[in-house]
């Protein structure tokens, strides 16, 4: 097995674990999840390469860390979200928890997505992807101070 794929599968692991079996009720758990698997992935990676105590790891070796950890757990949450959103109930719940959210009540349906056909999973998934890309690579970087020992 290559030096990156074992963190970041097990990084990619632990992070959708925590996203569909352990769903934690707090505002902006997900976000901080995401961004912990990039860290998770360089201290996974870390751990796993001390051949050096003081061997320093370099900024793209983390963006590749936290570009892989997004990416899987991405697809995976993606398609979860994907397949769940073709449910009629989960539309409707959805629809629901918007309005609520929004204040607002109507009687809005998904025909309007069901017209656009596959291209709105598409995006959604795209979307969905990117996001969470985007912030495992924060916290892959972030991570860089912490477990990079200073020179003496």
């Amino acid at each position: 097995m290559d030096a990156f794929s074992r963190p970041i599968l097990l990084s990619a692991l632990i992070t959708v674990m925590l996203n569909t079996v352990f769903v934690i009720p707090i505002m902006g758990m997900p976000l901080l999840t995401f961004f912990a698997s990039g860290f998770l992935a360089c201290y996974f990676y870390r751990r796993e390469n001390r051949e050096d105590e003081y061997k320093e790891i370099k900024v793209s070796e983390a963006a590749l860390l936290g570009l892989g950890t997004g990416v899987i757990v991405g697809a995976v949450l993606a398609y979860i979200l994907c397949t769940k959103m073709q449910d009629p109930e989960m539309q409707e719940t959805l629809i629901n928890t918007i309005n609520d959210g929004m204040k607002m009540r109507g009687d809005g349906n998904f025909e309007f997505v069901d017209s656009l056909g596959s291209a709105f999973y598409v995006v959604t998934g795209a979307i969905t992807i990117f996001m969470i890309s985007a912030v495992s690579f924060f916290g892959s970087v972030a991570s860089l101070p912490f477990l990079n020992k200073p020179k003496k």
